[in-house]
């Protein structure tokens, strides 16, 4: 199972086969699509989704979303308060959705490099933070789909060995294992 170690000048290097880049890059990907639309042909183009707003996959701005995992993506800033978390959803929705963009957009780019060196190395605290984001976001996302509960690790342990819930859930721990072993090494 891969891991975030730090490499002789002390920043975290990531090792990843195909088959771990591939299903990084593919969660990744779905959360990037989930709070910022389909992407465009243009990377950047994405980013600035305070204006494309609905054009882009944004919700209006102003409501909870319906889908489970982008509404623990995007809480209610205020639950007590429906009247302003909706003016707080408003004023800051698109901005928080075109932030997760970009470190959706960074951890691709820095998979899609590692296609040849087979590791990544963040050489920036800034880089690194997007990675703990963008991780964070894939984990949120994926325990909303999967309704995960703090008994999820003996539940995937009681799964057959081949079943979809189980490597799902595995999946989820793995992501867990890279957020604390780069946490580790920062």
């Amino acid at each position: 199972m891969s891991r975030f170690r730090p490499d002789r000048r002390g920043r975290p290097t990531l090792v990843l086969d195909a088959i771990e880049r591939e299903v990084l890059a593919d969660l990744v990907l779905q959360v990037r699509h989930l709070v910022g639309g389909p992407a465009e042909a243009d990377p950047l183009a994405g980013l600035s989704l305070a204006e494309a707003g609905a054009e882009s996959g944004a919700e209006s701005g102003a409501e909870v979303p319906a889908d489970p995992a982008l509404a623990r993506l995007l809480p209610d800033a205020y639950r007590d308060d429906p009247e302003g978390a909706e003016d707080f959803r408003r004023f800051t929705e698109a901005d928080l959705r075109a932030g997760k963009v970009r470190d959706a957009l960074l951890v691709l780019g820095d998979l899609e490099a590692a296609d040849d060196a087979d590791s990544v190395v963040l050489a920036s605290a800034e880089q690194a933070e997007a990675w703990l984001r963008a991780l964070n976001d894939v984990r949120l996302a994926l325990g909303a789909r999967l309704d995960v509960a703090e008994d999820s690790w003996e539940e995937a342990e009681s799964l057959p060995e081949g079943s979809e819930r189980r490597q799902a859930l595995e999946v989820y721990h793995w992501l867990g294992w890279l957020q604390e072993t780069l946490l580790e090494c920062l």
